[in-house]
Formats: structure tokens, sequence, C-alpha cells
């Protein structure tokens, strides 16, 4: 977090820049820390909650916060993340052209082409060219109007979105779909870490973060059933990072049974099927579900065979008892009565 703070507070010049907190409830050092830091910097601020509220609830408490209100515009930032040098320099004087844009995407160092493009469109429209996720589920990259931003996390929906990883990413399609938007291809921010770290992997498991994507399926049923969202959408739309989401899940599942002998419950199948469902042109999702279905009924089949072939030996072994009686002892003649049946046929030489 300190890093992340000072990254920012450095490049703060101008007055207007507010840099805001939220201690969500911690547990080590951290007031102490965020107490050393605004003695050093005039701009920043902070709040503890008194309850944890975990990453939905702390993130819609953070950016409800009326001190929003007297600001233009909010950049989101993820305490593991890093303000690039010039970043917000750069940003400010883009700010100040950016017209009726209601919010902006800025690339991050590792997922950047490099093309330093700005293109523009509405949320929809950048969600169907790069991705609905990859344009709002990173927040660190997110730059918004804060009166868009807390109508955003004032929607009636947000227990529905916050059971997904990506509460913010639904609430933020929801106002946003139709509005103009633009994603800045330019690395202004970065990770602190190169990979994954061991203690964000126990906490990602902890929360179920990965069964959480998932939900993302419920967040855009409730979208479409209350006409917020309308038409439906390309496939592009499904992309997260180098993968399409279902493709993301389904080579979850075969992996998990394949390797572990887990087998997926039937609704985690169902969601991704229901992600095609808002898929357009029709043989597209078609080709998809096809593959869904495919993996999941050969997996089951498997699982069942597997747990099963035991039976199916036994079985077997039953036959083959019954069948494998031997009737006759090894000569043509049961007993010595046999040859009352016949003739007996003398030799002759």
């Amino acid at each position: 977090m300190e890093v992340c703070i000072r990254s920012i507070a450095d490049q703060v010049s101008d007055e207007r820049v507010k840099i805001l907190v939220s201690d969500d409830a911690s547990t080590d050092d951290t007031p102490q820390v965020l107490e050393r830091l605004a003695a050093e910097y005039p701009c920043l601020s902070w709040y503890r909650r008194e309850e944890r509220g975990g990453y939905d609830g702390n993130f819609r408490d953070l950016f409800s916060r009326p001190e929003l209100g007297d600001t233009e515009w909010t950049w989101m930032f993820g305490d593991d993340d890093m303000l690039r040098p010039g970043a917000l320099s750069f940003m400010l004087k883009h700010l100040e052209g950016a017209g009726e844009c209601q919010f902006i995407h800025v690339a991050e160092l590792k997922r950047t082409s490099g093309t330093n493009h700005l293109i523009h469109g509405s949320l929809l429209d950048l969600a169907n060219t790069f991705g609905w996720i990859e344009m709002t589920g990173f927040i660190t990259c997110n730059v918004v109007r804060s009166v868009k931003l807390q109508e955003a996390m004032r929607t009636p929906r947000w227990r529905t979105y916050a059971k997904s990883a990506f509460a913010q990413s639904a609430a933020l399609l929801e106002v946003l779909h139709d509005k103009p938007c633009a994603f800045l291809d330019m690395p202004l921010v970065e990770s602190q870490d190169a990979e994954q770290t061991a203690e964000t992997g126990e906490r990602w498991k902890a929360d179920r973060i990965g069964e959480r994507y998932l939900l993302i399926a419920d967040a855009l049923e409730v979208m479409y059933e209350d006409k917020i969202l309308t038409k439906k959408v390309k496939a592009p739309f499904f992309r997260y990072l180098s993968q399409s989401m279902w493709d993301r899940f389904v080579t979850s599942f075969i992996v998990d049974y394949l390797d572990h002998q887990y087998l997926w419950a039937d609704d985690a199948w169902h969601r991704t099927i229901k992600m095609t469902s808002y898929v357009t042109p029709a043989e597209d999702a078609d080709a998809i579900i096809r593959d869904i279905e495919a993996a999941r009924g050969l997996s089951t089949l498997h699982n069942y065979l597997s747990k099963n072939l035991n039976v199916l030996a036994e079985e077997l072994r039953a036959i083959f008892e019954r069948r494998n009686t031997r009737i006759y002892p090894y000569t043509y003649m049961m007993s010595a009565n046999m040859e009352a049946v016949g003739e007996r046929v003398s030799a002759t030489s």
C-alpha cells in the first residue's frame, strides 16, 4: 500500500488531486502507515471501516463516499498496483479535453499492445471489441466520472452483482453501456508483482474467486431481464486475458476432472452455457455450446463408468461362472452307463 500511495502522491502537483484510502478494518499496522503518509502528503486522507466488508463491501463504501461528489473524475486504484512515472500529469491534460466521455480504461503495462491509440465508443462497443471484464475488471485501469461511478454504486442490483468476482464490472456496464467511453492503449499503471503471489492465491481461494467468475452469468441475466441490455453481444465480449470466459471454464472443468477426478456441479455447466445464450450470431453460440455439452457429457459418462467398473467386472465374472460350469468330464462318456446307449463297435484288423 505504501509503494502504491507514494507512486501517486509523488506525482501530485495540482491541488485538485486528492488521494482517499479506505482501511477495511485491517488487523496489521495499516493505520500507523497511513497516519505517517498523511502527515507527509497533504493530498492524502483516509478513513477506517469499523467492520470488515470484504472486497465488494469496501469497494462500494469507498466509491459512494460524499467526498467523491466534489470531484469531476475518480481514478480507482488497487493497493498492489503502481502509477507509472508521468502518468498523472498526462491524464490530467487528457481529461481536460475529454468532452462528453464518461469513462476511460487505461492499459496496464503487461497488457498493453503499445499502440498508444485512443479508441472511442460506448462501453458496450469497447466490450464487444476488447472484452467486458478486460475493459472494467482491473479496477486500477478505470478512470470514471465521479457522478457516474456513484450512480453505479447505488444500483439496486448490487447484491446480485457482488456475488460474482466482478461486481464493479456489472455496475459500470449497467450505467455506462450506452454512454461515450474510451480505451487508452497506453501503459499508465503497472502491478507491483510480476506474478500472483502465494498470499494473493490463498486469499482468492478463501474468497472462492475462481467459482465466482461464473456468477457474471447471473449479473448479465438480471440486466437482460430488466431490459438494461436489449441486444445480444459479440463473442469477444467474453474475452478475459488470453481466453474467452467459456473456454476458461470448460478447460478448468476438464483439467479438474482428468487430474483430480473432480466433477463440477450442474449449475457451473449451466452458467457457462447461459453466457453463450447472449452471443450473436447464433451459429457462433451453437458451436460453443456443442463443445461445452460434449465436455460435460464425456466427463459425466467417464465418471459413471469409472465408478461402476468394479460392478461391471462382477457382472462379467457372474456370467463367466454360470457359463463356465463343466457339464462333462474330459471324456466322451459321463459314466459306464452310457455304454448302453449304442452298440459297442469292435475294432477289426
